[in-house]
């Protein structure tokens, strides 16, 4: 019955999130699709499209995902979009999947992880600036690895941990979670409780220094000047996680999300403490919200985005606050309830949402290219990246319709 009643409430949940990327999708690279695209308009192999950099992470799984539909719909971005949005999914199944782990049961209240990760505030995950290789992906490796990390030791585990570390590094914003990756296993070996034999955990750190190496290996450092250290500015960014998860401005929604941050904050703090003392457990949240909090303060001190792109995270970090929980109802409520109001107040102003008047942008574009050919023009009365002539805009035009691809198929 409880089972039942969470997979009711993921469907259910689900459904208005799918829909709307459905229905708002448009077949047109936008805004940093068109930079990083660069990879596969010259037909880079896979090795480069893997080690592809952009802004200061690079592409990795992500990137071969996105190369594979490519290849498969004839760069048919509604597909991606598809395909981001089934990601999104699959992170709510591995968030329940944790949560019965950490819990050993299955309570009504899990519902709220469902509802907390499907919630409408994705909508810019999925469609204007699609995050899947910079988010979705890497947020289903460090999953991935939470869930490899609970199960018995074995050579297949630490083999896998290992691969998944090197994977997680080079995908998109993974690179945030690899230094908890490093707490964890240093922590796995902690006297007097130590979780972890001593070598698969040196065999795990061994493999991680050369993953650094090979990461760092020609890379270019754009996160520096985006660097931004005052204090005001960088509360206002934590805050405003929090705030648009919830669907709540003003000094309600700074509180939200202070409410957030300080949360998730003491649960790691909480969970690192329990670990490194006692319970394998403890081990697997501690991974998960670390992981959620060093991304989110990553963004606050490195980044000027809208915070929009990243409620992958957010969610994430949500589900963590109830999964410490131990289920209580009346966190999974509260979680819920900010969820439910988040994606109510996007569904009341989908008509003027940024997100979908952007993708209705990016069609009309679509419009008016088919019409006049004329790609400056078109991008002058309907943007889909600031500087047309930077990106080479026309080029990359010419040469989807030379081949077919995009919407000239």
């Amino acid at each position: 019955m409880k089972k039942s009643f969470v997979w009711f409430a993921s469907i259910v949940a689900f459904a208005p999130l799918l829909f709307l990327v459905l229905s708002n999708s448009a077949n047109v690279l936008c805004w940093d699709q068109w930079d990083y695209y660069n990879v596969f308009f010259q037909h880079r192999g896979f090795w480069a499209i893997f080690d592809y950099q952009h802004g200061h992470h690079r592409m990795g799984l992500g990137g071969l995902i996105m190369w594979i539909t490519n290849t498969v719909t004839g760069w048919d971005m509604e597909m991606l979009s598809l395909v981001t949005v089934i990601g999104i999914f699959q992170i709510a199944l591995f968030l329940l999947w944790i949560t019965r782990r950490i819990n050993g049961k299955v309570a009504f209240a899990d519902a709220c992880v469902a509802i907390a990760t499907l919630t409408l505030t994705q909508l810019d995950t999925a469609l204007a600036n699609n995050s899947l290789a910079q988010v979705v992906v890497p947020s289903l490796l460090m999953l991935i690895y939470a869930i490899t990390w609970s199960t018995p030791s074995s050579v297949v585990k630490t083999l896998s941990l290992a691969a998944l570390q090197f994977v997680m590094l080079f995908s998109g914003y993974g690179i945030t979670f690899f230094p908890v990756t490093v707490m964890l296993i240093v922590g796995s070996i902690w006297r007097p409780n130590k979780l972890m034999p001593y070598e698969p955990a040196n065999f795990l750190l061994l493999t991680s220094a050369v993953s650094s190496m090979v990461y760092f290996y020609g890379l270019v450092d754009c996160f520096t000047p985006y660097l931004r250290f005052e204090p005001m500015a960088i509360a206002r960014y934590l805050f405003k996680f929090g705030a648009m998860f919830s669907g709540i401005d003003g000094v309600a929604g700074d509180v939200v999300g202070a409410a957030f941050i300080s949360a998730l904050a003491f649960i790691c703090a909480r969970s690192a403490w329990r670990f490194y003392r006692r319970e394998k457990n403890d081990s697997v949240q501690f991974f998960v919200s670390a992981c959620a909090l060093a991304y989110i303060c990553d963004s606050a001190i490195g980044r000027t985005a809208v915070a929009s792109r990243y409620m992958t995270i957010t969610a994430i970090g949500f589900a963590s606050i109830y999964i410490a929980s131990k289920q209580n109802l009346a966190v999974g409520l509260i979680v819920a309830v900010l969820a439910l109001n988040g994606s109510v107040t996007t569904w009341q102003t989908r008509s003027t949402n940024s997100v979908i008047l952007t993708t209705q942008r990016c069609q009309n574009f679509i419009d008016c290219y088919k019409v006049t050919g004329d790609a400056l023009a078109c991008n002058a009365s309907y943007v889909v990246y600031p500087n047309p002539k930077a990106t080479h805009m026309e080029k990359k035009l010419e040469f989807l319709k030379q081949n077919g691809l995009g919407f000239f198929r």
